[in-house]
């Protein structure tokens, strides 16, 4: 009878208990986009100053801006003349922004509600 001398792996681990938790690495996946943003980041640390967003701003300014990128990006134009930055980093800039600001400041939530127009059946 032969006997298994390789160690149970699990004993030698410590435990973790992160059932529920966010698995953050998934972010590694997206390494050029992260490092974009990056670069978005020091760009307006440079023109406004580091963290300057973080004093916060109405929602809709981040809206304005990332729908102007995309739309700069969607008819074709990939960086942006002023930064030289990917038009996509900016979106991307601007999506962490708003997600961050909805989290952090909802004191900031300026959006309008347009009323639902209700689809006519013939």
């Amino acid at each position: 009878m032969a006997y298994d001398t390789q160690p149970d792996i699990r004993t030698l681990q410590a435990l973790r208990f992160n059932a529920g938790k966010p698995e953050l690495s998934y972010l590694f996946t997206f390494g050029a986009a992260l490092r974009e943003v990056a670069n978005v980041c020091a760009y307006g640390a440079r023109k406004y100053s580091r963290s300057n967003y973080t004093k916060g701003a109405p929602y809709t300014q981040s809206v304005d801006a990332l729908l102007r990128h995309l739309l700069s990006w969607q008819e074709g134009e990939d960086r942006d003349p002023e930064s030289g930055q990917l038009h996509l980093a900016h979106v991307l800039w601007n999506a962490l922004r708003l997600c961050q600001e909805s989290i952090v400041r909802p004191d900031l939530d300026d959006r309008v509600s347009y009323p639902v127009e209700h689809k006519v059946t013939t």
